[in-house]
């Protein structure tokens, strides 16, 4: 972990570069973005409201607001922030504070991310593993510039959120494979004031909400401001303009990868694949695939380890899904599969049972 510096040193930093499997895939499914069109069925209802996600999307960018948030996951307690969006001189400027017991803030100014927490809090070490760079609410909007053909997307009635009026569009998915979105946009701006992912029987897995809101108030200069007191900790990254904090990391394109899935549910397309090589010699290298239907995504790792050392092991957090599986009848050494992502465990624990090597390159996976 890099040097954490104290309120009298604030040195600009980069994050070391050595990622686990889990926190690489955080970053991925914070910041993926894919264009893929919508089904040919679209009626002019559906492309009004698409054009709403589309007007949607900018505006989490062009709009200045600020406000009082909580975001929920699973059983987690909810988390509460204060939010200050907009342009200073140019530059993007997001300023996000936690109000819970440990004071966690977490500022963005065009291609600067300076932390703060109490020292010796793991907060510092954990965010720079997992690379969550991006902005708070373009990890929400972003992936909602298109609509693929495997959902369809229903206009809901207009309600009062954060003392404005806001209408409800829905992302409804055509089968049971993916979740479905709510997303209530302000009637004048399109900022998007509350988002909500939901499962098939209508549960909310995962959902933030502005329980206040202010819109189109300048931020001044000074407002940009970071200080520490004599308790906390400041870490300064500089980041690419792909929003990710910069690594080392080396990452190849093979291909003679022969690991792959058996079946993936329609519309899943695997949209990048690497094999990774992390500096630590008691690492090895692992492979890894993102497969997307252009809202939902996952990613899929393989890695070799001791014969008998994987568990099954299977978590549900959120709209979060984990499966770890280790491969039978693989080459030697053994291998570990392990799938991520914001889909169903039936889904997720259907691909890893499918995932095969191949003596020699096969055709592509079946679905369904």
């Amino acid at each position: 972990m890099p040097a954490m510096t104290s309120s009298n040193q604030s040195g600009l930093i980069r994050p070391r570069a050595g990622r686990s499997v889990f926190a690489l895939l955080t970053f991925v499914l914070t910041v993926f973005c894919i264009n893929a069109g919508y089904g040919a069925s679209s009626t002019d209802e559906q492309k009004v409201l698409l054009e709403r996600l589309q007007s949607m999307s900018r505006a989490v960018d062009s709009i200045n607001y600020k406000g009082l948030l909580v975001y929920h996951s699973g059983d987690e307690v909810p988390a509460r922030f204060q939010i200050q969006h907009g342009r200073v001189g140019g530059k993007i400027f997001e300023r996000l504070v936690h109000m819970g017991d440990l004071y966690r803030e977490t500022v963005r100014h065009g291609n600067e991310l300076t932390l703060i927490a109490r020292i010796g809090d793991d907060f510092l070490r954990r965010t720079l593993d997992s690379d969550q760079a991006s902005l708070f609410n373009r990890s929400f909007v972003k992936m909602f510039g298109t609509i693929p053909a495997q959902y369809r997307l229903v206009a809901g009635p207009t309600t009062r959120l954060a003392d404005r009026n806001a209408d409800l569009v829905k992302v409804m998915p055509r089968d049971n494979h993916r979740y479905g979105y709510r997303m209530w946009l302000d009637t004048s701006s399109d900022l998007l004031l509350r988002f909500e992912v939901i499962n098939t029987q209508r549960n909310i897995l995962e959902f933030f909400s502005f329980e206040e809101v202010v819109i189109g108030e300048q931020i001044e200069p000074d407002d940009t401001a970071v200080k520490t007191r004599p308790n906390q900790a400041r870490v300064r990254i500089l980041l690419h303009e792909t929003e990710s904090p910069t690594t080392q990391e080396p990452v190849f394109q093979r291909d003679d990868v022969r690991w792959r899935p058996e079946w993936l549910p329609a519309g899943f397309e695997k949209v990048s694949y690497g094999t990774h090589q992390p500096p630590r010699k008691d690492i090895g290298s692992f492979h890894s695939f993102v497969y997307s239907d252009g809202l939902a995504a996952f990613s899929l790792y393989i890695e070799s380890i001791s014969e008998g050392a994987a568990e099954s092991f299977t978590r549900h957090t959120g709209s979060t899904a984990t499966v770890i599986k280790e491969v039978e009848d693989a080459p030697k050494p053994a291998y570990m599969v392990t799938v991520v992502g914001e889909i169903p465990m039936a889904t997720a624990h259907r691909i890893v049972q499918s995932v095969s090597y191949q003596e020699k390159p096969g055709s592509e996976p079946a679905t369904l």
